[in-house]
């Protein structure tokens, strides 16, 4: 039986195993979020897990997940420390590089611009740009963070939003370059599930 593993970091600490690990990531939405909890009795030369002037794990540090089967694990989480909860067991909610675009506000307009330089404006050197080739015209940004104005293009121009590795796309839910084919074996790979075998003879479809 395969075996699931874990290497987790965050700052320069690695633990290799945790209590729990759920990520959160899609293209519909915005910002991919992991939550690990960890137990609250950790503790490295004298330094503890809970928040005081000397906690190990502090809002705003790094974070990467690796997870896999029988050691064999691949990233599947980069992003950053946004919240902790100092409940049993201990619990670290974290996002992706969308949290960075989160910090700071801006205030810009453009008589005609392209979707590329609005973004390249808005995004700076925090992650490289994939997006699709259009004019947005007039635009204008008051006071808006980066992750609002990508928000506003969802609405107003249905430009979906996302990280992947780094690269912030926008403008199309699929791109070719992040399409994998993953096999999924259930008595393997799916610890639960409450799927239910059904005969297409058990399933009547009514026409139109």
């Amino acid at each position: 039986m395969i075996r699931l593993t874990s290497n987790i970091k965050i700052g320069k600490y690695v633990f290799e195993g945790v209590v729990s690990c759920e990520v959160e990531s899609s293209w519909d939405q915005l910002t991919s979020v992991a939550r690990i909890q960890l137990p609250r009795r950790i503790s490295w030369h004298g330094r503890t897990l809970v928040m005081d002037r000397d906690a190990l794990l502090r809002k705003g540090m790094n974070v990467s997940v690796d997870l896999g089967y029988d050691n064999k694990n691949k990233r599947v989480f980069d992003g950053y420390i946004t919240k902790i909860s100092t409940n049993n067991p201990f619990e670290l909610t974290c996002e992706d590089a969308m949290w960075l675009l989160k910090q700071k506000t801006i205030t810009k307009s453009w008589r005609n611009v392209t979707l590329a330089n609005l973004l390249k404006t808005i995004v700076g050197n925090v992650v490289k740009i994939k997006c699709v080739d259009m004019s947005l015209g007039g635009y204008r940004i008051n006071k808006a963070t980066a992750v609002e104005v990508l928000e506003d293009l969802r609405k107003r121009y249905f430009l979906k939003s996302f990280i992947r590795d780094n690269v912030l796309y926008v403008g199309l839910a699929y791109w070719p370059n992040n399409q994998h084919v993953h096999k999924v074996t259930f008595s393997t790979h799916v610890i639960n599930n409450d799927l239910e075998w059904v005969r297409k003879e058990d399933v009547k479809i009514k026409g139109s």
